[in-house]
């Protein structure tokens, strides 16, 4: 239960720094965002670097750690040019691709009917993205596919993170730290624009944001499964309706409401199967 509430934060965390990365998107450059985003994050981390210590899984972190870069990079590129509900619902596959990769890569035992899961899921998102892609699908595609890769490379961060959980907290904070400072500050020099007193504020949120974001994960990861915990990615529909809304005004057509709630329906009987499947399991 306690890494679910720690999921539940982080997913709330992660919806409003996307808000936050696409206003500021419309402005400044994703360099520009993201060096501030981890010097932020750096700042919070000086208290605890003492706890870092030494690490017998450097591969494991610099991986990981990359893997967090290219899912910041191709959100902040998709969500600049998607709505937030369009982007978020590639995002609602990723406890199919946790599946997938679980299977893949931990040898984790998959029922057969949670594979008719995955095909509603992704049938849902078909669904609900017919109307953008009808409309504009020039335009749409390479948005779509970087957040897609970018669900993908979440879904092996869960998965990483879990095979770290004897790593120290600061240890697993501060590799993405140092990985996406050094990545990003050559694109800031690049295109840095000077930004006023809000602005400032707004690129301090992010960061914190992105901190509160990346601790929760973390930590929940370190408590539950990941196969566990990705279902409640789809706890993100109502923030990002709102935010699309109110804040962008996006209106959610039905169609696409329909295809959310079929991703939904799919994600929450595909955990139901794996969870039954995980009690059946033979224990040693």
């Amino acid at each position: 239960m306690s890494g679910a509430l720690w999921m539940v934060a982080g997913i709330a965390c992660f919806a409003v720094l996307d808000l936050n990365s696409k206003w500021l998107a419309a402005s400044y450059g994703m360099g520009q965002v993201l060096l501030l985003r981890y010097a932020v994050t750096l700042a919070v981390l000086l208290p605890f670097l003492r706890r870092v210590g030494r690490t017998a899984r450097p591969g494991l972190h610099l991986l990981r750690a990359v893997l967090m870069l290219v899912s910041s990079v191709t959100y902040f590129y998709a969500f600049k040019h998607l709505p937030l509900f369009d982007g978020y619902l590639v995002f609602f596959t990723a406890p199919f691709m946790v599946m997938m990769l679980a299977r893949w890569l931990l040898r984790e035992r998959v029922p057969k009917v949670a594979w008719l899961w995955v095909g509603l899921g992704f049938l849902g998102v078909l669904l609900a993205l017919a109307p953008r892609i009808a409309h504009d699908a020039a335009h749409a595609a390479l948005p779509l596919a970087a957040a897609f890769l970018g669900t993908v490379t979440y879904a092996l961060v869960l998965i990483l993170t879990r095979r770290a959980q004897r790593e120290s907290f600061a240890a697993l904070m501060l590799w993405p730290c140092v990985v996406g400072t050094l990545a990003s500050a050559p694109l800031a020099a690049a295109d840095w624009l000077a930004p006023d007193l809000g602005d400032t504020v707004l690129l301090l949120v992010n960061g914190l944001l992105w901190t509160a974001a990346s601790a929760c994960l973390s930590r929940a990861v370190q408590l539950a499964p990941p196969s566990q915990l990705a279902p409640l990615d789809f706890t993100a529909i109502l923030w990002v309706i709102a935010f699309d809304r109110f804040v962008f005004g996006h209106v959610v057509g039905p169609l696409e409401l329909m295809g959310a709630a079929v991703v939904v329906v799919a994600c929450l009987l595909h955990a139901r199967s794996m969870a039954r499947a995980a009690g059946q399991a033979p224990t040693r």
